[in-house]
């Protein structure tokens, strides 16, 4: 089989390697929830207040919330159901990422063409920068429908 450049980013291969990558890490979401390198109510103030920035309305229950002492354990009850639905979106939620993939394809497609030339190993932080910007400007454009 001849090698051949690849000239385009492939929704459908997007899609698909996500599906999968999806439903093989059920257990290692479960594992994550489980054995944080950080406990999450560890710095409650410092959660509350990162919380806030975004959604402000909300902090009185955040914060009631996180300072339970029943929290880590209303944490570690509902893994079981988050890893078994975390594990199965990647069929139950194909059709929204193949609608995402497909309009996010291009753009990478688009990013990529307007990189800046490679340069010499260690050069080329300038073009990982112009992507994020190039990726950045198409933010939230490739939702689902």
């Amino acid at each position: 089989m001849a090698i051949t450049v690849r000239t385009r980013t492939d929704p459908t291969n997007m899609a698909t390697r996500w599906g999968a990558g999806m439903a093989a890490n059920g257990t290692k979401w479960g594992a994550g929830v489980r054995n944080p390198r950080k406990l999450p109510n560890a710095d409650p103030a410092h959660n509350a207040a990162m919380w806030q920035q975004g959604v402000a309305a909300a902090l009185p229950a955040f914060t009631a919330g996180i300072s339970s002492p029943n929290y880590l354990a209303k944490l570690d009850a509902g893994v079981p159901a988050g890893q078994t639905k975390f594990g199965s979106s990647g069929t139950s939620r194909l059709p929204q990422a193949q609608s995402a993939f497909a309009k996010l394809a291009p753009m990478i497609d688009a990013a990529v063409a307007a990189l800046p030339p490679k340069g010499p190993k260690g050069t080329n932080s300038n073009r990982a920068a112009a992507f994020g910007t190039a990726m950045h400007a198409t933010k939230g454009t490739a939702k689902s429908s």
